[in-house]
């Protein structure tokens, strides 16, 4: 069976969406966003943590 031809499963009609992305709600951009400066901040913080952990007491 071909997915493309199926009818949606509440029986309905299949409707076009509207021109552009679909809307995202709130929560979804904000997590987003805390994602998007959390993770290099998270990623530079670990380099720093190795870099200092493997020179804390060279020998």
């Amino acid at each position: 069976m071909d997915p493309s031809t199926s009818a949606p499963p509440d029986g309905g009609t299949v409707e076009a969406s509207p021109a552009g992305p679909p809307q995202e709600d709130r929560k979804t951009r904000i997590a987003r966003y805390v994602a998007l400066f959390a993770m290099p901040f998270l990623m530079v913080t670990m380099m720093y943590a190795t870099y200092v952990g493997t020179m804390h007491a060279p020998a």
